[in-house]
């Protein structure tokens, strides 16, 4: 696609969405339609934000940017990844793809460190540069949640960017409230890597008090045809294993327990530097990723007690990362341990009609340990040293309502400890307090105005410390165990729209817009130096940039008719080193979404079709390589029909079969998104059938 047509198309999308633009997906409402063939599409104005403010609330009267992805859209797109799941909502996108083990998510022009990824709760804390940064396989999630800039005043260190919390599924999403036993199968294929998935999950409640899960997939991909018939990239095929189980304990009518086990496994032939395509087998490794997550879970919610909400659990991660050198045989052994806990409580207090207070008081501990072993001579053992840390946090929160709920105020403060640690180098320890503090006014009974403003920080990884030594001949690293931590001061302002009906009885808009500004100080870059004393480069970590990242995000669905949903979203980021008034690297192109989605719901069908457009990104710095733009389009098919369809055919038995079909990139496109130096995917037909059945509770 040439410029000058590429910038008209912006011109007119944008228009489009400044004439008419926030919203919800309406996918989560597809299964309350197919459960009830009479039921008529709608908007989903009641969805629940739990990690935004650690608490459940409307998103609508909830300050900051957040969006929340379900299951439906889940299996409506067949995600093959955690890109996958994200690519398409507004301020968030993913780099150093397109092979999965190295992709990462990018949040408003930050990524890496910057981001913290959280399942079910637990901190994943690993990093690196090129081994990636999500390890769970996205067919055990039922719901993501983006929180779109700093939340630090909850969450401490690493969220400076923002927060992709993942939650995985449970046993009640198979057993619905009345199954007794469910068992679920499902298949996948997908041409364009020939990827094949096989899922088997089976679920059971024992009692109205015990209720279980176990879960297993298997899902294997040869390499990544690319667009035009650019052949294929090489070494970008990938065999994942995963397992999931699950207990929960109900002993009471407001308590819970659970324990959960997850497993995976990942095995690749890929390069040392993933966001490469080399030629020398030297440069080219079988890596193994296996990661083992273990949590102990614990909630206490009594309405009748509004003094005592608990929310707790603990947890201990592993991650152990093994890379063979093809060319000669030599290894490394990384291994990444994460250990912690997270407590709190919430109190309600105060009058509901005129001024209510729900105050939450939380600690949170976690320690991470790193160790490395191996015979590669620029491996391991030189950006994987022996390290510790310990984080200790304590946090607070108020979410104020006013005015008979027309208005809400949500100020937070947390501090953090830290203590990071080396064998043989210098211990580090800082404290850090990030305040925030937000509000949401319901002006009419449509329009919502809204501004947060919020701290961030990161503590200085092992990477950014520790590293020290030979890198290759004539070239050292040299650790810095001065470094501060980074840190941002964001301001979110925007309005949200909620309209029942705007052109006639039957339709329903909701639209949502921020503006953003976050400005970044201390950020951690690497200084480069030649030493005439020792004829070498020195590579040093420092506190250089002062950094400022602004931007609009737009978001909209609106339902015109009781079988169509039309949504659209649209990203603007801008972000400058303003210490040497250069644009950031890591700042995506702007770009925008359309798309519509058709119902018929006697048969539970979805038909739909989106377009992503994304503009040049040329605004980088020198020696950064630029990207054009491009437009994919995608279409799909899901198919979950309720009871009543089966029984008429008389087939009851097969209630329970759901299909998904669909074909990405459908003009088969060559193109590079910016974060990336290798081309994406070209065309994808895919399909996928699974069956529940589920054995109902006696009487």
């Amino acid at each position: 696609m040439t410029q000058r047509p590429q910038l008209f198309i912006f011109g007119l999308f944008l228009t489009l969405l400044l004439n008419s633009t926030f919203a919800h997906s309406a996918d989560e409402d597809v299964a309350t339609q197919q459960a009830n063939p009479q039921a008529k599409p709608t908007l989903k104005l009641k969805q629940v934000t739990i990690s935004a403010t650690k608490t459940a609330r409307d998103p609508i009267m909830t300050p900051g940017e957040v969006s929340i992805i379900e299951q439906e859209t889940f299996q409506q797109r067949q995600a093959q990844s955690l890109d996958d799941v994200l690519r398409y909502q507004p301020g968030i996108t993913s780099e150093s793809g397109p092979r999965q083990m190295g992709e990462s998510p990018n949040i408003r022009g930050l990524s890496g460190a910057r981001v913290l990824t959280l399942i079910d709760g637990q901190r994943m804390n690993f990093q690196s540069g090129h081994k990636g940064r999500t390890f769970i396989d996205v067919d055990l999630l039922k719901r993501v949640e983006v929180i779109r800039g700093p939340g630090s005043a909850l969450y401490g260190s690493q969220a400076i960017g923002g927060v992709v919390a993942m939650e995985t599924k449970d046993p009640s999403d198979y057993l619905g409230p009345d199954g007794q036993f469910a068992i679920s199968q499902k298949f996948g294929y997908q041409r364009n890597s020939d990827e094949i998935l096989t899922s088997t999950a089976l679920a059971g409640r024992l009692s109205e008090h015990v209720e279980f899960m176990a879960y297993g997939l298997l899902r294997g991909a040869d390499n990544i045809r690319i667009g035009d018939g650019f052949g294929e990239l090489p070494n970008s095929g990938q065999d994942n294993a995963a397992g999931l189980g699950k207990i929960v304990w109900k002993p009471t009518a407001h308590d819970q327990a659970e324990f959960s086990v997850y497993v995976t496994r990942q095995a690749a032939g890929i390069p040392f530097n993933s966001n490469t395509n080399p030629t020398n087998t030297a440069s080219i490794s079988d890596r193994k990723n296996r990661q083992f997550n273990y949590r102990l879970g614990y909630t206490h919610n009594n309405p009748d007690n509004p003094y005592i909400n608990l929310n707790g659990f603990v947890y201990h991660n592993t991650l152990d990362v093994t890379e063979r050198q093809l060319s000669n045989g030599t290894r490394d052994d990384i291994n990444f341990d994460t250990t912690g806990f997270d407590l709190r409580n919430s109190m309600n207090l105060g009058n509901p009609e005129f001024h209510h207070h729900n105050i939450t008081v939380g600690t949170e501990f976690y320690t991470n340990n790193q160790e490395s072993t191996g015979n590669r001579a620029t491996g391991a053992r030189l950006f994987f040293p022996e390290a510790n840390s310990y984080v200790y946090g304590l946090y607070i929160q108020d979410e104020i309502t006013l005015f008979n709920d027309r208005a809400v105020l949500i100020p937070g403060l947390r501090w953090d400890h830290w203590e990071n640690k080396a064998k043989g180098q210098s211990k580090k320890t800082a404290d850090r307090v990030n305040p925030k503090i937000g509000g949401v006014v319901k002006a009419t009974d449509f329009l919502f105005l809204t501004a947060n403003y919020a701290h961030g920080f990161r503590q200085p990884g092992f990477d950014d410390l520790f590293v020290s030594g030979t890198h290759f001949p004539g070239s050292v690293f040299l650790p810095n165990p001065n470094l501060k931590p980074e840190k941002s001061r964001n301001i979110d302002a925007g309005l949200r729209i909620v309209l029942p009906r705007v052109f006639s009885e039957n339709d329903q808009l909701i639209w949502k817009g921020a503006y953003f500004r976050n400005k970044v100080r201390d950020f951690i870059d690497q200084d480069v130096n030649f030493n005439f004393g020792t004829f070498q480069l020195e590579f040093m970590p420092v506190n250089v940039t002062k950094a400022l990242l602004q931007g609009f995000e737009s978001e909209l669905a609106w339902l015109p008719t009781d079988n169509i949903t039309v949504r659209a979203n649209f990203t603007y980021t801008r972000g400058t080193d303003q210490t040497t008034n250069e644009p950031l690297t890591t700042i995506p192109a702007i770009r925008g979404l359309l798309g519509m989605d058709y119902y018929h719901v006697p048969w539970g069908l979805t038909i739909g079709g989106r377009t992503q457009i994304t503009g040049d990104q040329k605004r980088a710095p020198d020696g950064t390589a630029k990207t054009g733009g491009y437009a994919l389009f995608d279409i799909y098919l899901a198919m979950q029909p309720p009871q009543s369809f089966f029984d008429q055919l008389g087939t009851p038995w097969l209630h329970g079969l759901r299909v998904n079909a669909g074909i990405d990139n459908l003009t088969d496109l060559k193109y590079r998104r910016h974060l990336s130096n290798l081309p994406e995917a070209g065309i994808n037909p895919k399909v996928s059938v699974a069956y529940t059945f589920v054995l109902p509770s006696s009487p």
